[in-house]
């Protein structure tokens, strides 16, 4: 890449991360640079994420789908359809929270 290049892509990311920052402020109801701060490229736990505000509650693949059954009032048990990637992530989900 060229400097000019280099600099270009810069300019793009800089501008990406500044919504991003926007936006989980506005979506928490944060400061801006209180969510600056703890997005400094720092990995948070569930628990460590829910304490500081970044999520509402800790869940897995299907704690979600019961959420989006009662928010959608699907009656009855939902169809879920999995792909060969959707498989392979949820199993590399499972593995990690056992």
């Amino acid at each position: 890449m060229t400097p000019a290049e280099r600099a270009y892509m810069d300019g793009i990311v800089q501008s990406i991360y500044e919504q991003f920052m926007k936006d989980i402020a506005m979506g928490r109801n944060m400061n801006v640079e209180v969510v600056r701060k703890l997005a400094e490229g720092r990995v948070y736990t569930g628990s460590q994420a829910k304490e500081l505000g970044l999520v509402d509650a800790i869940g897995n693949f299907y704690d979600t789908v019961d959420a989006l059954k009662a928010e959608l009032k699907i009656k009855g048990k939902p169809v879920l359809v999995y792909t060969e990637k959707n498989l392979l992530l949820l199993e590399m989900g499972l593995r990690l929270h056992i």
